[in-house]
């Protein structure tokens, strides 16, 4: 029965609830915890499904080829996508560190924000921009 009213949501209440898109960005600059901003180079494969319609809560699910969060969940609309990924990492013989990213996509101008704390501290900022991909096959 949810299942029902979910698609019928889908169905009347959003143009891009359903959508898919697919993005290569690539990364120009990382600004570090002491504010220092250098130049940074590397891409990363983008996918975004929205899986509810606009406006609900964790309605976009973004697939990226960037480890260790490959899987982020948040929300999005017409303007931008927003999602958060935590990961817990090994850190040799210590104990384990918390690693949260929040991954920001501007989808008119492709300008994306990618923030990264270790146990809710400093970390890194990298800025950059998204152009569209379409399947190769």
């Amino acid at each position: 029965m949810r299942l029902t009213i979910v698609t019928a949501l889908c169905l009347l209440a959003s143009p891009v609830c359903g959508q898919e898109f697919s993005a290569v960005c690539s990364y120009e600059r990382s600004i570090d915890d002491a504010g220092k901003s250098s130049p940074t180079s590397g891409q990363m494969s983008v996918l975004v499904t929205f899986m509810l319609p606009v406006g609900a809560p964790k309605n976009v699910q973004i697939k990226t080829s960037k480890a260790p969060c490959y899987e982020f969940l948040g929300e999005g609309d017409e303007m931008k996508i927003e999602g958060s990924c935590v990961r817990f990492l090994k850190n040799g013989t210590g104990p384990q560190m918390k690693m949260a990213t929040t991954l920001t996509i501007d989808r008119h101008s492709g300008a994306f924000e990618q923030i990264v704390q270790f146990n809710d501290k400093g970390g890194l900022v990298h800025t950059g921009h998204c152009i569209p991909a379409k399947k190769m096959f």
